[in-house]
């Protein structure tokens, strides 16, 4: 399994979650010396910034791109799939447009978590409104087709019940991606919420199995690895046990700062990787 960490792209100077765009160039070069395989890019406005010279800047320290994040365009601009809005949701149509041509850049695969929103819920008796569910399941496969169009996946991200009322765990993560019927989605798996929402880490992923494309590492605090209670080795192994041999990406606070959580994160997660065992 390879490592890599969540950095927003030059233009995003602040962030809640991941590691922010403000000094892009000497973050990507510690992500690099510190032995991580990748970059997990989080954009809000890819023209806002020189795209070549960041595509050069990975490709001369030969660090590759697995995943694109929308959680920004949220996160910071508030839009969303589900806005009630519709001005906001074609808004969020259009910017998850232009991520999706600055991800085939990279070949990177994406993401759709908080972006996604929440379904509207009629306040009379606490019930999603009518139309809604089908509504999301038009647009996630809409999302879908247009990342196929360049031959990119796209993975939806199960969110704890806090921050999503639509697909908290990955039951209802398999569920809504069979809706879909599209060739090219997947699960993206964050241990964060599944910490919240998941009866054991091991069920889940073995559920998902080889639905599983991407997995987001936080701590049940949301800081890295090893800051907070969860078994990341017992994570680790269930996943090699399903076949899972791709990208393990740090999507958390950067606490106690940046540099030492780019450096506890790949030291902690390289042990667990190296010491693992032959499956029982």
């Amino acid at each position: 399994m390879k490592l890599s960490l969540a950095v927003a792209t030059p233009e995003v100077k602040e962030t809640k979650i991941g590691f922010s765009g403000k000094n892009f160039s000497t973050i990507i070069k510690q992500i690099a010396d510190a032995g991580y395989d990748g970059v997990e890019l989080m954009p809000l406005h890819p023209d806002e910034f020189d795209q070549d010279q960041v595509i050069n800047l990975l490709n001369s320290l030969g660090l590759e791109v697995p995943v694109i994040g929308t959680g920004l365009l949220f996160g910071v601009s508030g839009l969303t799939l589900l806005h009630e809005d519709v001005a906001i949701r074609n808004a969020a149509w259009d910017s998850y447009q232009r991520i999706v041509e600055f991800a085939a850049s990279f070949k990177a695969d994406l993401n759709i978590g908080s972006f996604r929103g929440w379904l509207p819920v009629d306040n009379n008796n606490n019930q999603i409104i009518l139309g809604w569910h089908e509504m999301a399941v038009d647009i996630l496969y809409k999302c879908a087709e247009y990342a196929g169009k360049y031959g990119l996946w796209l993975g939806v991200e199960p969110l704890n019940r806090y921050e999503s009322n639509l697909i908290n765990n990955t039951e209802e993560g398999l569920k809504f991606i069979k809706e879909l019927k599209a060739e090219n989605i997947g699960l993206v798996l964050d241990t964060f919420h599944m910490n919240i929402e998941e009866p054991t880490y091991e069920e889940a992923i073995k559920n998902a199995g080889k639905d599983i494309i991407h997995i987001h590492l936080g701590d049940s605090n949301r800081f890295p690895p090893g800051y907070g209670h969860i078994d990341f080795a017992k994570i680790v192994r269930t996943l090699k046990n399903v076949g899972y041999q791709s990208y393990l990406s740090g999507e958390m606070i950067p606490w106690p700062n940046t540099k030492t959580a780019i450096k506890e994160t790949v030291k902690r997660m390289r042990t667990v990787i190296n010491n693992l065992q032959d499956p029982m």
